[in-house]
């Protein structure tokens, strides 16, 4: 019995910290290279680092995060990703638990407009 209450104390964190695991499959389809990867939760100030490190996410392939999360917290995510040619593509308020984020050049930041002299 009292086996049993040990291994139940050392499991449930482990069980828990699953429940607050999310997982997203971020797809790059748009014909270029991604360098840069930024996430972070609604309620963080920041862009905080890059989730790619040394590695390129290249046109057509996939890449899977692990995202962490209170539960008290919601899955809404912000996600920036910059191209080789420093293009962004940003998703403001994304549902992580809506299934694979597919990022085409439909998702690509308006730049603003250098004004004529």
């Amino acid at each position: 019995m009292i086996a049993k209450m040990i291994l139940a104390f050392i499991l449930l964190p482990q069980l828990a910290f699953a429940q607050d695991t999310w997982k997203l499959d971020v797809v790059n389809n748009t014909g270029y290279d991604i360098y840069y990867l930024y996430i972070s939760h609604i309620h963080q100030q920041c862009w905080c680092e890059d989730r790619l490190g040394d590695d390129i996410l290249e046109d057509g392939e996939t890449v899977t995060l692990s995202l962490y999360s209170a539960r008290t917290r919601s899955p809404l995510y912000e996600i920036r990703m910059e191209d080789e040619d420093g293009d962004t593509y940003t998703f403001y308020d994304f549902d992580v638990t809506q299934g694979p984020l597919v990022v085409t050049l439909d998702h690509l930041d308006q730049r603003e407009e250098a004004s004529e002299q």
